[in-house]
Order: structure tokens, then C-alpha cells, then sequence
């Protein structure tokens, strides 16, 4: 990765890759993947796939996924990581939060992966995601897109490890590593 490559700018996340991609024209990238973010466990995910420096100067990795749901009714999100033997989920950190600049309706929420301890405290494993997605209430105007509802199926996130800003977590051994021990 050229460390100079900078992550878009949010509202471009969702008006251009996303808001395309739901229209059915997925726009070709070199850093916006393809997979399931609830597949595997964070380190597996971003492993081989090009990353890129967020606003935080943290290296992260682009994926566009597919939303999970418990039910038919589709009212409630599944965060939970398949095949896990720690039971590994997505935790939000805060709720959706409407995208400046946005013109067809984008959000942010930030999610950490994280555990439940046998006290019931979340225990935080050192990765951070923010999943930007079309909110339901105010989706704009998506051409082609088959139904208003269409969005509700996609996000793109973002994965990375916690930086600077998570320094109450402890950083995962594969970044230690790679930083040379550095913190």
C-alpha cells in the first residue's frame, strides 16, 4: 500500500460506492473488497487485502457486506462472528449518525469486536468497525435501485485495528509486530 493512499471522505463511501452498488453498477476499486464481516474474525478478514490510512492515520480495510438479520421480519441485526469459539461479536459503541454531505441518506456507527465476560462487562479485543449504510427513514433518491428497501441489505465497513485513539485496548499482536513493537 502507497501510505500516502487516504481513505475517502464518508459521505462518498455512501453516495458513491454504496448508493452505486445497490443500483445494480458497483463501481471497480482496488481497496473496496467483497465479503461477509461477520465470516470471520477480524485479523482473517483484512489478511491479503489492500488497506488504506483512515482519518485516524490507522491502516483499515474497505469491505462491502451483506446485512444479517434474526427473523423474518428483518427488525433486529445479527452481529455475531461464525466459528468463533469465543463468541466474538460487532458491539455498538454509539448509534447511527447521519452523514454531512450525504445526499441520499448515509450514516455511520461505530462498532467494536468485542466479548462478553463472564461479569457481563464487553471486553474489547482490540479492532474497531464503522459500518456505513443507507438509513431507512431518509434513504434519497438511488437510481435503479428495485425498491426503497433495497439498501437495507448492503453496508460498507470499515476495519481496522485500534489506533492511538483505543490505547486503553490492548493493539493485536499482528500490528505489534508490525510496527516493531511500537506502540
Amino acid at each position: 500500500m502507497d501510505p500516502g493512499f487516504l481513505a475517502p471522505a464518508d459521505h462518498v463511501l455512501t453516495d458513491r460506492y454504496l448508493g452505486e452498488e445497490i443500483a445494480g453498477h458497483p463501481v471497480v476499486s482496488t481497496f473496496i473488497h467483497r465479503a461477509d464481516v461477520y465470516s470471520a474474525v477480524p485479523e482473517e478478514l483484512v489478511s491479503g487485502r489492500q488497506l488504506v490510512r483512515d482519518d485516524d492515520h490507522n491502516d483499515a480495510c474497505y469491505i462491502i457486506s451483506p446485512v444479517r438479520y434474526a427473523g423474518k421480519k428483518k427488525t433486529r441485526k445479527l452481529r455475531r462472528i461464525d466459528g468463533d469459539p469465543r463468541k466474538s461479536c460487532w458491539h455498538s459503541e454509539k448509534g447511527k449518525i447521519p452523514l454531512e454531505g450525504s445526499k441520499i441518506g448515509g450514516y455511520v456507527q461505530d462498532f467494536v469486536h468485542a466479548i462478553k465476560g463472564t461479569d457481563g462487562r464487553i471486553e474489547r479485543l482490540g479492532w474497531r468497525m464503522k459500518e456505513y449504510g443507507l438509513s431507512t427513514e431518509e434513504h434519497g433518491d438511488i437510481p435503479h435501485a428495485s425498491s426503497s428497501r433495497a439498501h437495507d441489505g448492503i453496508n460498507i465497513n470499515h476495519v481496522g485495528a485500534l489506533g492511538d485513539a483505543g490505547a486503553r485496548v490492548r493493539r493485536p499482536q499482528w500490528l505489534q509486530e508490525k510496527e516493531g513493537g511500537r506502540r
